[in-house]
């Protein structure tokens, strides 16, 4: 895998823990996480390759959309998401 993905995959793991660690506490937390999967180089992972039918594009998108649902599913598991707001933006 290439350094570019490497540090999606670095991130992605970095806010999981994050998520983990703050929500051990009952104070709330804020994280920033821009994270650069919008924008190119579009080089998706190679196991998103081909999965969206929709080009390398459309690869580049599934993995970021996967990316989210992995937080998502996080603040679930930790009885938070109903108490969350997350914000997902893009230029």
């Amino acid at each position: 895998m290439d350094l570019y993905n490497n540090i999606a995959e670095v991130m992605q793991k970095k806010v999981l823990e994050l998520i983990d660690e703050y929500s051990k506490d009952e104070e709330p937390f804020f994280i920033y996480y821009p994270t650069h999967l919008v924008h190119g180089p579009i080089l998706p992972y190679e196991k998103d390759r081909g999965k969206s039918e929709l080009g390398i594009y459309g690869d580049f998108v599934l993995q970021a959309d996967r990316h989210m649902g992995e937080i998502i599913d996080k603040l679930k598991e930790k009885n938070i998401y109903e108490d969350t707001i997350v914000v997902f933006t893009s230029d």
